[in-house]
């Protein structure tokens, strides 16, 4: 019995040696897998944080004040230049500026024009009454332009505002419920014009209330604050139904009563075509209610090697039918003659 006790414990001995090298080894794997892959992410983790920390006591440190439900309100020579509201403001020692958490702010133009401006955070600086507006940003203006974009930055000594960024528009709706939608890239508002600029780029498109659709190209555009007038400068291009216009400027003019865009003038030049035809003179005016095209300054219209001329030329039914007022010549006729 004691042999076989003894013989028991040595198998018990050489099992245990030989298994607890293995054991030492799946040991030391863990212990390389911790070091090398588990320990760097903790280690940065903590970096992280401490980093983190660092900043916020550094920021602490450097905040002079600190407000929550902020309002704001400049004036200039008596009168509000603009009104501002904010979750939280931070003044700092070292700048001359506030920092604003959820920036509401309206700026006063002249008439009763204003803009209301909102974005995630703000800067102001009170010694020169500027301001900038970062982060989902949206200016409104008080007849219904809505722009939005990345930033907006408002200089007190220019009363403007500016957006350098992309920029996405939508116009007032009028009584039909159409509206215009732009694009560009570059803003400025200015309060004391009561106007704003698309600076390049500007792709727009107008719906009707006949269901026409008019798409406009041009380098910049410009909006009154006041009411919804829009000028469209450079290049212009117009796709509206089956007709393009091109020429260096272009007008819609809006009709109070109606609550509609009653026109479009393209002026200084101005070329329009279809499939079959093109006119030139220096202005056109579309009217959108009566689907008319009257072209003036020394109008003329070809068609089919036909060129004809008059003081006033007016397309109707879309383009189908051409009115010449007081017709001059026609250019096949004169080559026939002259054989």
């Amino acid at each position: 019995m004691l042999i076989l006790k003894k013989g028991m414990a040595l198998f018990l001995t050489r099992v245990l040696r030989r298994y607890s090298q293995w054991f030492l080894l799946v040991v030391l794997i863990v212990l390389i897998v911790e070091v090398v892959i588990l320990a760097p992410g903790t280690i940065n983790q903590n970096r992280e944080d401490m980093s983190e920390q660092l900043q916020d006591q550094t920021i602490s440190s450097q905040v002079e004040q600190s407000m929550e439900g902020v309002h704001l309100v400049e004036t200039s020579e008596g009168e509000k230049e603009w009104e501002l509201w904010a979750d939280e403001a931070l003044a700092f020692k070292a700048e001359q500026q506030w920092m604003l958490e959820n920036v509401r702010a309206v700026f006063f133009g002249k008439d009763g024009v204003r803009f209301t401006v909102t974005g995630n955070e703000g800067y102001v600086e009170p010694k020169t009454k500027n301001m900038q507006v970062k982060g989902d940003v949206v200016t409104r203006s008080s007849n219904g332009y809505v722009f939005k974009t990345e930033k907006v930055t408002y200089t007190s000594q220019g009363r403007a505002l500016y957006g350098p960024d992309k920029i996405d528009m939508v116009g007032p709706k009028d009584k039909s419920g159409k509206y215009m939608s732009l694009t560009g890239v570059g803003m400025k508002a200015d309060l004391q014009e009561s106007t704003i600029d698309i600076l390049s780029n500007v792709v727009a498109t107008k719906d009707f209330q006949k269901g026409q659709l008019a798409r406009i190209r041009s380098r910049t555009a410009t909006f009154s604050g006041r009411d919804s007038r829009a000028q469209f400068h450079g290049n212009v291009i117009i796709d509206y139904d089956t007709m393009r216009l091109t020429g260096p400027d272009a007008e819609f003019d809006y009709d109070n009563e109606k609550g509609i865009v009653k026109s479009m003038y393209v002026k200084n030049g101005v070329r329009v075509s279809d499939a079959v035809k093109f006119a030139t003179s220096d202005n056109v005016r579309v009217l959108f209610e009566e689907e008319k095209f009257v072209f003036r300054g020394a109008p003329r219209v070809v068609q089919n090697n036909d060129e004809i001329r008059g003081e006033e030329i007016v397309f109707l039914n879309r383009g189908e039918t051409v009115k010449v007022i007081k017709a001059r010549a026609r250019v096949e006729e004169l080559k026939e003659k002259g054989k």
